[in-house]
């Protein structure tokens, strides 16, 4: 599979190979985070990109029939076929980072989680929503502890989607993400990370989480793919 499959069918294509986000802040409109609450809402377009994906060298995956790529922005060289218009949320640590999603792009993808929290409002119909990436990992990690960060994040959470006028859904946070098959958290370097994504569907968006592990040298990592979960 290469980067003509992942323009066709994002999901399919994360079922069968990891996925890996290789985008950050530079990757799309500048912006700045409000000083005292260290979170930003910004419309969709400014998160608005093309990106396509490129093999890993030396990356060795079990768990799927496939390999493991990385989720780049793409440049004028990439042919049209090769590349399909998505939102991006990013990242940043102890921070929140939001957007209205709309109907300009059918995809979102949002920087590697680990910890992080991921949430989704309420839906009206008609493909718009607000989603928010947030971050407060000085609360938790193997300090503060997991849970506190998880709860910190729900509260930073439920407070912007307030401020901005929003109501907070749902949340893809680590107690659904970070386990193993049979339920157990995973923690140190055999944590699970997930790409997280979304898909517009008739007016309304359907999120995800492809989940993966990965060990060795950053010369040659390897992965284990743990599938693709509905959220």
């Amino acid at each position: 599979m290469d980067a003509k499959d992942f323009r066709n069918d994002p999901h399919g294509f994360m079922q069968d190979n990891v996925v890996i986000v290789n985008l950050s802040s530079s990757d799309v409109k500048s912006f700045s985070y409000d000083a005292s609450t260290r979170s930003v809402v910004r419309p969709g377009k400014d998160f608005l990109i093309e990106a396509t994906v490129r093999p890993i060298a030396n990356a060795t995956v079990a768990g799927c029939t496939g390999e493991v790529f990385s989720l780049r922005k793409a440049d004028s060289s990439v042919p049209d076929d090769e590349k399909r218009k998505i939102y991006f949320v990013p990242y940043a640590q102890n921070s929140l980072c939001g957007t209205i999603l709309s109907r300009q792009a059918r995809w979102v993808f949002t920087a590697t989680m680990d910890g992080c929290s991921f949430g989704v409002g309420s839906q009206p119909g008609d493909g718009t929503a607000m989603v928010v990436h947030a971050n407060a990992g000085a609360s938790g990690g193997p300090g503060g502890g997991r849970e506190q960060q998880v709860k910190m994040q729900a509260r930073l959470l439920e407070s912007t989607f307030g401020t901005q006028g929003h109501t907070l859904d749902s949340v893809v946070d680590p107690s659904s993400y970070m386990v193993d098959a049979g339920g157990t958290p995973t923690t140190g370097t055999d944590r699970i990370r997930s790409t997280t994504f979304g898909h517009r569907v008739h007016g309304r968006w359907v999120f995800y989480t492809l989940r993966y592990r990965v060990s060795g040298s950053g010369l040659a990592p390897h992965y284990v793919h743990e599938g693709v979960h509905a959220q």
